[in-house]
C-alpha cells in the first residue's frame, strides 16, 4: 500500500481480519478492542477502504452509524434493514453501479415474526437473504456488517441487543463487526457468556507512532520556524495523551512541562489551556483532587484569556472545561461549589451550542441544588432547562434517552405534586404510561449487572 503510514495501518487490520475470520469459523460477532478515539476512527477507515473500490477482499462490507438509545432499541434492527433497503434501491438507480454489479433484486422482508427477540430475528433473517441474494459463499467469503453507533446512551441494551441477535442465529455468511475500549469493556460479560461466537479482535496499531510520522511528514514541509514549532507541539500533545494512556507519570510531567514552555515562548494560551485540562483529567481518574482542581484551574484562566484576546471565537470549550470543574466537585460530594460552576455556564454565550449539552447542564445544576438542600431553586432551574425545547423539538424529545433521564430527575426534584402534574403529563405523552418504570428497570439491571 505504499509509505502512507495510515494505509499501512490498513494493510495490518487486513491481515488481522483475514487470520481472525479464518482461525475463528464459527466467530459470528467480532468486536475490535482500542484504548482511543484514535483507534476507533483508523478501525472506521479500514470498513471504508474495504467498501471502496480499492478493496481486495471477497469480504462485501456494509457500515452503519445510526444512534443507539433506550427509545430507538426495540426497532433498532427494523431500522437497519430499512437503511440496507434504502442504498440499495439508490444503488438500483445507477446505470454505472448496476452495469458493475448487476440488477440487487432484494428488499426487506417483512415476515411474521413475533415474540422475544422479533426485532433481532427480523434484522438477521434479512441479512441472511441478502447475504443470498449477493450470492455470499460460506466459507469463502461473507457478508460483514459493522455496527459503529455514532452515539450511545445505554451500553447494558447494546449488549443485550446484540445477544438477542446471536440467539437469532447469525449465518455463516453474515459476519458482524463492532467496537469496545479497553477503558470501557462494554461486551466484557457478553465475550464470556459466548467465547466461540463472540471473539475478541487486538491489533497494535500504534496509532500515536502512526500520527508522529505524518506530523514528521508535516513538519518538513512546512516554510518558518514558528510554523514547525507548532507541530512540534502537536506532536507533545500527542506524546503527553499516549503517557496519560499508559498512566507514566514522568512521561505526564515531562510532555504538560516541555508542551506548556512552547506554548508560552509563543503565546498560545489556548493550547496551553488543553494541556492543562488533559493533566487535570490524568489527575481526576486516579482522584488526586488537589491536583486536578489545580490543573482544571489553570485550564480556565488559560481559555478565558483566549476568549477575551479573540484569539478562541465562542465558548464551546470554555463550557467543557467549566463542566468539568463542576463534575469534580459534585464528585467529591461539595454540592454547592459544583453548583457554582455550573451557574457560571449558564452565564456563557448559547451560540452554536447543543441542546442537549446545556440540558445535561440544567440537570447537573438541578441535582447540585437538591443535595445541597435547595429543593425550591433546583425545580426553578430544572423548569428553565426544559423551556429549550420548542414544538421543533419533537422528534428528539420523543427519541431521546438524555431527555428521559433529565424528565426523571425534574420530577424527583419537584416542590409539590401539583407544580409536577402537568411535566409528568407531557412526559407520559412522549414516552408511554410506563416510561418510569421502564428507566427504573434499566436502572436496576445496571446494578445487577454492574462487576463486583
Amino acid at each position: 500500500m505504499n509509505n502512507n503510514p495510515i494505509k499501512q495501518r490498513i494493510a495490518a487490520l487486513t491481515h488481522h481480519w483475514q487470520d481472525a475470520v479464518r482461525n475463528f469459523p464459527d466467530a459470528r460477532i467480532f468486536c475490535w478492542m482500542g484504548t482511543a478515539s484514535v483507534e476507533y476512527r483508523m478501525v472506521q477507515a479500514f470498513v471504508h477502504w474495504h467498501i471502496s473500490d480499492e478493496s481486495d477482499l471477497n469480504d462485501i462490507f456494509f457500515c452503519f452509524r445510526h444512534p443507539f438509545t433506550a427509545a430507538t432499541a426495540a426497532g433498532y434492527g427494523r431500522q437497519l434493514v430499512n437503511g440496507i433497503g434504502q442504498f440499495l434501491e439508490a444503488w438500483n438507480e445507477d446505470p454505472e453501479l448496476v452495469s458493475q454489479t448487476g440488477y440487487i433484486d432484494w428488499e426487506p422482508q417483512n415476515v411474521p415474526i413475533a415474540g422475544a427477540g422479533t426485532d433481532a430475528r427480523y434484522f438477521v433473517h434479512n441479512l441472511e437473504t441478502l447475504a443470498s441474494k449477493l450470492q455470499v459463499k460460506e466459507g469463502e467469503e461473507r457478508l460483514v456488517v459493522a455496527l459503529f453507533p455514532q452515539s450511545m446512551d445505554d451500553y447494558l441494551l447494546w449488549s443485550d441487543w446484540l445477544e438477542q441477535l446471536l440467539l437469532a442465529g447469525i449465518p455463516a455468511t453474515v459476519q458482524l463487526m463492532v467496537y469496545d475500549g479497553y477503558q470501557y469493556n462494554m461486551l466484557q460479560d457478553l465475550i464470556k457468556r459466548y467465547p466461540v461466537l463472540v471473539r475478541k479482535l487486538q491489533p497494535d496499531m500504534d496509532m500515536f507512532g502512526a500520527m508522529n510520522q505524518v506530523l514528521e511528514d508535516v513538519k518538513a514541509a512546512r516554510g518558518t520556524d514558528t510554523e514547525k514549532q507548532a507541530v512540534s507541539l502537536q506532536q507533545l500533545i500527542l506524546k503527553l495523551t499516549e503517557a496519560i494512556g499508559q498512566d507514566n507519570a514522568q512521561q505526564v510531567n515531562n510532555y504538560a512541562a516541555q508542551a506548556i514552555r512552547l506554548c508560552e515562548i509563543h503565546d498560545w494560551p489556548q493550547y496551553e489551556a488543553l494541556v492543562y485540562f488533559f493533566v487535570h483529567g490524568w489527575h481526576s481518574t486516579a482522584e488526586r483532587f488537589p491536583k486536578a482542581l489545580e490543573n482544571i484551574d489553570k485550564a480556565l484562566a488559560k481559555i478565558d484569556a483566549a476568549v477575551n484576546r479573540h484569539i478562541v471565537t465562542g465558548d464551546q470549550v470554555r463550557y467543557h472545561y467549566r463542566i468539568a470543574k463542576g463534575n469534580l466537585f459534585f464528585m467529591r460530594k461539595r454540592f454547592e461549589e459544583a453548583a457554582a460552576e455550573y451557574k457560571v455556564c449558564l452565564q456563557y454565550s448559547r451560540e452554536g451550542i447543543d441542546k442537549q449539552l446545556l440540558l445535561g447542564i440544567y440537570q447537573m445544576l438541578g441535582m447540585a441544588l437538591c443535595h445541597s438542600s435547595h429543593k425550591k431553586d433546583a425545580w426553578h432551574y430544572f423548569e428553565e432547562g426544559w423551556q429549550l425545547f420548542t414544538p421543533a423539538d419533537e422528534a428528539l424529545l420523543q427519541s431521546s434517552g438524555i431527555v428521559q433521564h433529565y424528565a426523571k430527575e425534574m420530577l424527583e426534584a419537584a416542590v409539590s405534586e401539583a407544580s409536577a402534574r402537568p411535566y409528568r403529563e407531557r412526559f407520559t405523552a412522549l414516552w408511554g404510561e410506563r416510561w418510569e418504570q421502564e428507566l427504573k428497570q434499566q436502572f436496576q439491571t445496571l446494578k445487577i449487572t454492574q462487576p463486583a
